[in-house]
């Protein structure tokens, strides 16, 4: 994705993550997963999740490409560490 706009990044990696989410919902559902303790936890995050994206669309007008890119990468990296923290 080198050396394209930030817009067409940002649909590519908006279309990554809805397939993954649903496809991890689907699975969740499909396994039994989806309880009323779940559900729950999932009302509890729905607005950090609505303010999280505000926020971000927020930030994403101000981004130029170059800086759209280094906070993708920078939020890539974040993540990788954290999932590495949390595995031991």
């Amino acid at each position: 994705m080198r050396g394209d706009a930030k817009e067409f990044r940002r649909v590519v990696l908006q279309t990554f993550n809805l397939a993954i989410l649903a496809a991890a919902f689907v699975a969740h559902a499909s396994t039994g997963l989806l309880t009323k303790p779940m559900w729950l936890a999932e009302a509890a995050a729905v607005p950090g999740s609505i303010c999280g994206a505000w926020v971000g669309a927020k930030i994403y007008r101000r981004l130029g490409d170059r800086g759209f890119q280094q906070v993708v990468l920078a939020l890539l990296f974040l993540s990788g560490v954290m999932l590495i923290w949390t595995s031991r």
